[in-house]
């Protein structure tokens, strides 16, 4: 039997993402690219990770969506702005998210 404290005893589940925001002027393009990682802890563990764009991206690829280190990467010249989301979920599928800001400006623009 589980003591009454245990789950204020666990910690609660969280993610950070490093670097905390990519800003990139590139003039050669396409593909220039940025690595992104996100961290969970805290949780019950067994940590499965989601990127996604939260707003903007367009233009810029997330190459591994379901890995907990991600390349995002510009295809075409131009400002491409945008907020990554990283969504960690652990074995209980509770979930946590962080987001990153995103500015890469390819082709000398």
């Amino acid at each position: 039997m589980l003591s009454p404290n245990y789950y204020s005893q666990v910690e609660a589940l969280s993610v950070s993402i490093s670097p905390t925001s990519v800003s990139e002027t590139d003039p050669v393009c396409p593909l220039s690219s940025s690595t992104i990682t996100g961290t969970g802890s805290g949780g019950a563990g067994g940590y499965s990770y989601a990127w996604d764009w939260a707003s903007g991206g367009t233009g810029i690829t997330i190459n591994s969506p379901a890995s907990q280190s991600t390349t995002v990467t510009v295809a075409a010249a131009g400002i491409k702005i945008g907020t990554l989301r990283c969504t960690v979920t652990d074995a209980d599928t509770d979930t946590a998210t962080d987001t990153i800001s995103v500015d890469m400006e390819c082709g000398g623009v």
